[in-house]
């Protein structure tokens, strides 16, 4: 059996389910064995507020964007950096996190 993410090739993730929250896609839980989880800095209740892909690129808003948008604006080739501008829910200040996408369930 075939998937349309078969048909398309392998699509690299983080590990990351999301909400929104004021706004914004947010970090509801963390999969364990991702990359994510191994990364270390992303936490639950991180408001993801801007992506970009390749990291160096200008990041893209997430304002107004559902989990399901959001994710596939992170998600890309498996091994391929994505840099995160996250916000705590008690920071001022976003931060910029960069991760290397995994295959599914890792």
């Amino acid at each position: 059996m075939t998937s349309a993410v078969d048909d398309i090739g392998p699509i690299g993730f983080i590990g990351a389910g999301l909400v929104v929250d004021g706004g914004y896609p947010a970090i509801q839980f963390i999969q364990s064995g991702s990359v994510a989880e191994q990364n270390g800095e992303l936490k639950p209740g991180d408001r993801i507020v801007a992506v970009a892909s390749p990291p160096e690129a200008a990041p893209l808003s997430l304002h107004g964007y559902t989990p399901d948008e959001a994710a596939r604006v992170i998600r890309g080739q498996p091994g391929a950096p994505v840099r995160l501008r996250v916000q705590g829910p008690h920071d001022s200040i976003p931060r910029d996190v960069v991760l290397i996408r995994g295959y599914l369930g890792r």
